[in-house]
């Protein structure tokens, strides 16, 4: 009997290992696209801006998405002249004069300041330096909404899989992997898109935390429906539903 739970336990960590680095791929796959998209459109908006078109639209469609965006032409005297450009949030002078420094100071014609959630473009021109600057947090919000998405799409998944070709059976079994699978993708799109470092070692960290969470979900609602049915969950249960 030692033995059988043993290897049951065995089977519980290969499994759950296994689900962890599939899970982490995808997601790293899906958080990557969602910032290469990002990247590139913003690198877009700023050739727009130097080309004199700055008021270009972002995703095409109902939304009608544009970044905020600003440029200027910094002088041979030091005079800064704020050219086209709809970023209305500047806090005050210091703000602009900040930025503009930085882009200035800035190592390549294209750099990114993190403080401000700026990407910039800068070019010399006859009548002085050209800087444009393009507001990247719209990228931020949409990665830190991927978690909106995961666990929508984790909840709906096992039901769908039930509804439409029967396995697994819809009640308890798909119903508490449905909260399973929203508990994983709630939690690690939430810390994933809150860590420091948004790196493959930072995914899987917040990948051991979500499955463990997960696991936990699915047993408290496994053992609800469980209790509905006038069953009793057990841990040889939960062993076997790993």
């Amino acid at each position: 009997m030692k033995e059988i739970v043993r290897l049951k336990i065995k089977f519980l960590f290969y499994n759950m290992a296994i689900v962890t680095a599939v899970i982490g791929v995808t997601f790293f796959a899906a958080a990557a696209v969602v910032k290469s998209r990002s990247y590139r459109e913003t690198d877009q908006i700023l050739s727009q801006i130097a080309e004199g078109a700055g008021s270009r639209i972002i995703f095409d469609g109902a939304s009608q998405v544009r970044v905020p965006h600003f440029s200027v032409i910094v002088t041979a005297d030091g005079a800064m002249l704020l050219q086209e450009g709809n970023y209305n949030s500047f806090p005050d002078q210091a703000f602009l004069d900040e930025v503009i420094l930085l882009g200035m100071d800035g190592r390549g014609e294209t750099g990114f300041l993190p403080e401000y959630s700026l990407k910039y473009f800068r070019e010399a021109r006859p009548e002085g330096v050209f800087l444009a600057f393009a507001d990247t947090s719209y990228s931020e919000t949409m990665m830190e909404s991927v978690w909106q998405y995961g666990a929508a799409a984790g909840f709906v998944v096992p039901l769908l899989r039930s509804v439409l070709f029967g396995m697994p059976p819809l009640f308890p079994t798909a119903l508490s992997m449905a909260f399973e699978l929203l508990t994983y993708g709630l939690v690690v799109g939430l810390l994933y898109s809150r860590s420091r470092w948004q790196c493959v070692r930072a995914l899987y960290r917040c990948l051991v935390l979500a499955m463990v969470a997960g696991r936990a979900v699915w047993g408290v609602v496994q053992a609800v429906l469980l209790g509905l049915t006038g069953s009793a969950m057990t841990f040889q249960i939960f062993l076997a539903g790993a």
